[in-house]
């Protein structure tokens, strides 16, 4: 619900756009991530290695 979420909001080809020309691994799903743990527990910073 939430990667449906985000690409309708069109975030999924504004970063591939952005980081097209750095990328060596998938920034974009590193984004997505970060962006979903805070959603999920705004308090945590540290709880995306999990």
């Amino acid at each position: 619900m939430l990667t449906a979420l985000w690409n309708e909001l069109g975030f999924s080809d504004a970063f591939r756009r952005i980081l097209r020309p750095h990328r060596q691994f998938d920034a974009e799903a590193l984004l997505r991530v970060m962006v979903f743990t805070h959603l999920c527990d705004p308090k945590s910073k540290l709880r995306i290695h999990r």
